[in-house]
């Protein structure tokens, strides 16, 4: 293993900042091999893209936190954008009833899924994948089977500014902060490491934790419906498709900025910029060069192999560590 003076571990750097290097490197190569790209206008077209991934993505984050995982956020995207579609041409224009119906509706799944796992006990991998099959078939039924448009002056939302910067950028980046101060700042943030770090050393504290992650799964309930209403405005309505595989994307924007999947370990503000703007570069410079979108596919499984892998490394050279430093306190005490 390479070391230079100090102590400076070379390998374990890379590792550490793998991502952050990665998509330098991928921006400047975008920018030299493509026209256009880093462009001011492109930037920010890349992140107004990218709003949504910040909002369901931190919702998937706090329940990874946990040791847990999510897999109905894309389908939680579909039934709030469905609900809010519909009755937005059933209350001839009504936002308001509209915007609380779809966030209800969100909830609600975000409530099953903690009764599933919490009262029935069910695995949250197998409960929020039957939520997400049930939820999409719901939605598609609300829909009526077909894709659905919103009105003009409703999508026009969507494109608001405030200056240069989409208004969907500046709220995405306002929950974000939000989301960071209930983890660092709260105690329900602190209860929600603690459980990620041994669920069974929380309830021996006397920790609520049916409570904590029922919760925790209506925030990222709440976080999806919003996401999902963001890229309705964004794209104009709803699809079949609609979001669907945005489950998987999440996870991988966590485990892109650090997230361990074991849980207990994750920051919010550092770690989700870097595994949002990963994916959406790269995707934007895809796109830019021509690439089938299929291929898109290909890379993000690509890097989802590399962040497991270096989270795996990083997990052995820190109980290398721990095992160094035991030693050496057992010599001192010889």
């Amino acid at each position: 293993m390479q070391k230079v003076k100090g102590g400076f571990d070379l390998k374990e750097f890379l590792m550490k900042y793998s991502f952050v290097i990665i998509i330098i490197f991928v921006f400047i190569y975008f920018s030299l091999a493509t026209d256009n790209f880093c462009t001011a206008g492109n930037i920010i077209s890349m992140l107004h893209t990218a709003a949504p991934n910040f909002i369901f993505a931190a919702g998937a984050a706090m329940i990874i936190l946990t040791g847990k995982v999510d897999l109905s956020i894309g389908s939680v995207m579909y039934l709030a954008t469905a609900v809010f579609t519909v009755l937005i041409g059933y209350t001839k224009g009504n936002v308001l009833i509209s915007l609380l119906a779809a966030i209800a509706a969100g909830l609600l799944v975000g409530l099953l899924n903690g009764f599933l796992i919490v009262v029935l006990k069910v695995t949250p991998m197998i409960a929020t994948m039957g939520s997400m099959i049930a939820i999409r078939g719901v939605s598609r039924s609300i829909c009526g089977g077909m894709p659905l448009s919103l009105p003009e002056n409703i999508r026009s939302i969507g494109a608001v500014k405030a200056g240069p910067v989409f208004l969907d950028v500046i709220i995405a980046l306002v929950i974000l902060i939000l989301i960071y101060v209930v983890h660092n700042r709260t105690r329900f943030g602190r209860l929600i490491t603690a459980i990620g770090n041994d669920e069974k050393i929380a309830v021996k504290l006397g920790i609520n934790v049916s409570k904590i992650i029922i919760t925790d799964y209506l925030l990222s309930a709440l976080l999806a419906s919003i996401s999902g209403l963001m890229l309705a405005l964004q794209v104009g309505g709803v699809t079949l498709a609609f979001g669907q595989g945005k489950e998987f994307t999440a996870i991988a924007i966590c485990v892109i900025g650090g997230f361990s999947m074991f849980g207990g370990t994750g920051h919010v503000l550092k770690g989700l910029p870097i595994g949002v703007m990963t994916l959406t570069v790269i995707e934007a410079g895809l796109n830019f060069m021509g690439v089938s979108p299929y291929a898109y596919r290909f890379v993000q499984g690509g890097i989802i192999f590399i962040a497991m892998y270096a989270q795996s490394y990083q997990s052995m050279v820190q109980v290398r560590k721990e095992k160094n430093e035991t030693n050496d306190e057992r010599r001192l005490k010889v």
